[in-house]
């Protein structure tokens, strides 16, 4: 798999992510594997995809460690795969370097009416914009749908409002 609808802008945000970098360094030091993302499955003694949705965009290989210990280390990549997707979702969520100006409008109107039923032409109406252009620069500087991009704000704002703990599930 390869990242090619994503910017390299992106592509290099996500290596230099302080997450990953916090975590790499602290799981070589724990297990003396080196921790780094490629964009292709390559030969290593662990390789773990990173999805965002059903796209994979990366590969986290693990290398350089002692024999013996992969089967064991597996489950710990795992969970740290499934945590640096969500961190994988926000950054493509709030990344707008090097977007046109209406790319940049469209998910501010998307953040400002999440609350709302949100349709193509709707948006390209108030932005004053060819509905198949906006759809087709959307696609090119986010990787995502506008029906993608406003998915994941929706479920990304019900995962902070659940972690609220001074309000109730049902709220």
């Amino acid at each position: 798999m390869s990242t090619e609808t994503f910017s390299p802008f992106f592509a290099g945000k996500l290596r230099s992510c302080e997450f990953f970098a916090i975590y790499s360094h602290a799981f070589e030091v724990a297990t003396g594997y080196h921790l780094h993302l490629e964009t292709q499955d390559e030969e290593g003694e662990i390789s773990l995809p990173v999805r965002v949705g059903e796209r994979t965009l990366f590969f986290l290989i693990a290398k350089g460690g002692p024999s013996g210990k992969v089967a064991a280390l597996t489950g710990l990549l795992k969970s740290f795969a499934l945590q640096f997707e969500d961190e994988v979702n926000r950054t493509l969520l709030e990344s707008d370097d090097a977007e046109p100006k209406c790319v940049r409008a469209a998910k501010s109107y998307i953040k400002h009416h999440l609350g709302e039923r949100i349709h193509l032409e709707k948006v390209s109406e108030v932005l004053e914009v060819c509905p198949f252009l906006l759809c087709r620069l959307f696609k090119k500087h986010t990787g995502m749908t506008m029906t993608e991009f406003v998915s994941r704000h929706r479920v990304e704002r019900a995962r902070k409002i659940l972690q609220n703990r001074n309000l109730q599930i049902s709220e």
